[in-house]
């Protein structure tokens, strides 16, 4: 037993590694599916074609990008409006058309969005990670990779108290969902056991423990146990 419990408890980097990119990747494939309908269903379309070039959008900028999440207007103003030679020729009465505006609700949405996956990475969590010591540790790590990735992809880290708002509440999500459960699973495990393998014992390993134990059963008293190999008829007849 002792044996077993040190080769459970023995730290696996390959796992670890393993875990790590497998609740990260499950994380974006989330964004990647509620975002662009999130934002279709409650996001402007017009201004979406116009920054994006379709509705819904289908661009990695929406996720990684945290000016989008802080709702900062970064587009540039040269390209505002129709230019022909570096001077501006129209503009047109539709304010999304040429002036490129962005649409401020758009922020709120994503926010959404990155709460909504939070909470389908308590799944992975529960059955991937299953220790609750460590579900605080990967809400981190997932929160981390990613404030590594937008700042790579932005060439700056995020800046407001929106988005680090956003991601606490992520962190605040994970924990909460994932832990919980799986402390209620460790809770359950511990007072009731596996009922599945103490069925399979019950009807694989029962008679033969009770055949071993016979075996090594010893007569006490004036008492004979006549399935005892020790106290086979033969043998007591020799001894008389």
């Amino acid at each position: 037993m002792g044996r077993w419990m040190s080769k459970v408890n023995k730290f696996d980097a390959a796992l670890l590694v393993f875990q790590i990119i497998a609740v990260q990747s499950i994380h974006y494939l989330s964004l990647s599916i509620i975002t662009p309908l999130l934002l279709h269903l409650f996001g402007n379309d017009e201004a979406l074609r116009y920054e994006w070039g379709s509705s819904p959008p289908c661009s990695i900028g929406l996720i990684l990008d945290w000016r989008e999440l802080a709702n900062w207007d970064h587009g540039e103003p040269v390209w505002q409006g129709l230019w022909i030679q570096g001077v501006q020729r129209g503009r047109s009465a539709n304010i999304y058309e040429w002036d490129g505006s962005h649409n401020r609700s758009r922020g709120w949405v994503l926010a959404i969005c990155w709460v909504f996956a939070c909470f389908v990475d308590i799944i992975p969590l529960y059955y991937l990670i299953r220790k609750p010591t460590l579900i605080l540790d990967f809400a981190l790590t997932i929160t981390g990779l990613h404030f590594l990735f937008t700042t790579a992809h932005v060439q700056s880290p995020p800046v407001g108290f929106f988005c680090y708002g956003v991601y606490a509440l992520g962190v605040v999500v994970l924990v909460v969902g994932a832990e919980q459960l799986a402390m209620r699973r460790e809770l359950t495990e511990g007072l009731w056991g596996d009922k599945s393998n103490e069925q399979d014992y019950e009807m694989s390993t029962r008679h033969n423990h009770n055949q071993h134990v016979r075996s090594h059963r010893r007569p006490t008293g004036l008492g004979l146990v006549l399935d005892s190999p020790d106290n086979s008829p033969d043998k007591i007849r020799n001894t008389q």
